[in-house]
Order: C-alpha cells, then sequence, then structure tokens
C-alpha cells in the first residue's frame, strides 16, 4: 500500500510543479454567446435569461413537478413535462412609447420527480432566448464512466487533484461540505481541518481537501508522510499537498484521496 501511495504522490508531484511554472494560468473562461447553461441541484446558480424571448428549462432526469417564483416579478412560467417555459413581463412607456424589459434578477425553485431542487437566480437581459440544463446524478454517472473508461487508477488520481488544486472542479463531480468539522493537531505541531469533499460519481473516488497551519511560529517543511495518520483517514490512495514549505498564518491545501467503502 505504501508503494502504491509513493508512486501516485511522485505522479502528483510532477502535475503540481507543472501547473505551478504555469503561474495559475486562465484554466476555464466562459464562451460568449453561448446560450445554454447547465445547472446541478441543490447549488444556487445565477444564469442569464432573455428579457425579450421565451427561455426554456430542460429537466435532464425526469418530469418537472413544479416551479416556485415571485409572481409580484412579472414573470410567467409554463411547465410541460420535463420543460419549463419562462417569459419575463415587458410593458410599453407611456411618455416615450418605448419598450421596457425586466432587468431585475428573480429566483426559481425547480422541483423534480426524483425530488431533486434547482435553486436558480435569473438576471434578466437582453439577449437571446436561452436554454438551462438541469442535471441529474444518472448523468454524472454515465459522463464520468465514458470520460474514464479505460483510464489507469493512478491517472484518474492525478486528474481528480489536478482540478481541485486549480479550483476547476469539472459539473459531473459532486462537492459536499465535510462530515467533520473538528480540527485535528498533530504532535503539536500542525492544525488541520477540514473544507470539504470531491467525490466522482461512477468510480467511487474521494478526495478530502484540508487546510494545514503552523500551531507556533517559525517555519517548517511539510511532507505528506506527516499526515498519513488514521484520524485523517484510514487508507488513503493517494496524499499531496500544494506547498512543502510553511509559516506562521500561510496555510497549506493537503489533498487526501480514497476508495469508496474506506471510513473517514
Amino acid at each position: 500500500m505504501l508503494n502504491r501511495i509513493v508512486k501516485v504522490v511522485s505522479l502528483i508531484m510532477f502535475i503540481i510543479v507543472f501547473m505551478i511554472s504555469c503561474h495559475h494560468g486562465v484554466w476555464a473562461k466562459e464562451i460568449e454567446g453561448n446560450h445554454t447553461t447547465t445547472v446541478k441541484p441543490e447549488i444556487v446558480t445565477r444564469v442569464t435569461m432573455s428579457s425579450m424571448d421565451t427561455n426554456r428549462v430542460v429537466s435532464t432526469g425526469g418530469q418537472i413537478k413544479d416551479v416556485v417564483y415571485s409572481e409580484e416579478k412579472g414573470v410567467m412560467v409554463k411547465v410541460d413535462g420535463k420543460n419549463a417555459f419562462i417569459k419575463f413581463y415587458s410593458a410599453e412607456d407611456p411618455t416615450t412609447q418605448e419598450r421596457e424589459y425586466a432587468n431585475i434578477p428573480t429566483e426559481f425553485y425547480i422541483i423534480c420527480a426524483d425530488n431533486s431542487v434547482y435553486t436558480i437566480i435569473a438576471v434578466p437581459l437582453k439577449v437571446p432566448a436561452q436554454t438551462i440544463y438541469l442535471e441529474s446524478k444518472k448523468d454524472r454517472i454515465k459522463e464520468n464512466l465514458e470520460i474514464f473508461s479505460g483510464v489507469p487508477f493512478e491517472k484518474k488520481v492525478t486528474s481528480l487533484i489536478k482540478s481541485v488544486y486549480q479550483n476547476n472542479i469539472p459539473y459531473r463531480y459532486e462537492v459536499k461540505k465535510h462530515k467533520d468539522s473538528k480540527v485535528h493537531e498533530i504532535d503539536g505541531v500542525y492544525r488541520v481541518t477540514a473544507t470539504r469533499d470531491i467525490y466522482i460519481p461512477g468510480e467511487g473516488i474521494t478526495l478530502m481537501e484540508y487546510h494545514v497551519t503552523l500551531v507556533g511560529n517559525g517555519k517548517r517543511e511539510l511532507s505528506e508522510k506527516d499526515f498519513l495518520i488514521t484520524s485523517l483517514v484510514n487508507k488513503p490512495v493517494a496524499i499531496s499537498l500544494d506547498r512543502h514549505m510553511i509559516t506562521k498564518n500561510q496555510i497549506a491545501r493537503l489533498f487526501i484521496v480514497k476508495v469508496a467503502g474506506e471510513e473517514n
């Protein structure tokens, strides 16, 4: 097991050196003119909608049961099976006779047949009609299985760590708050606090991200081996740090990867 961890860590260190050499370049850009958006359940998502035309919301995981919103915002909603159509009202200015369009953000709570709830903050703008897709968990599993088919386990792990390190997490991953809010103190030297878990549906791989700080003053060299302790995780398959030297008031990001079925 230890040899496997060391092997994975070596691959990870190569990736981190490469990423640092790129000086945190732009890893993701919003594509201008894109008329489609994908929304995940249980995450508040701000999306652009057309204030002039009818927008379409499509559920990929079953029927749309209901759309909850404030009617006084001047919005018309029609639900038809897996589709919901949203139109912002407009009015003619009595003085100028020019048509005025909505420009106030509106919240929509969309409930689907599997009881998933999607929270959308729609920002009406003078753009063409938009299509918003409500992503289901089944879609994410299917896509992950297709993307990772035939990919060696070590490459799956390094891909996960790379995406989290860059804060460029694919929409098909699940991000949750870590269940353990306890601050771990290691040998009176480090304080380790869990921040979030990132899970790849369909692959059974979870990355747990921690923040590491020093207990006292001075400077300390870090090693992945310092965190091979059962209070953090019982059987990790990979451990990586974003830095190997830390001083007081600095934070090191610690990434621990485990497979499904392991505790912590």
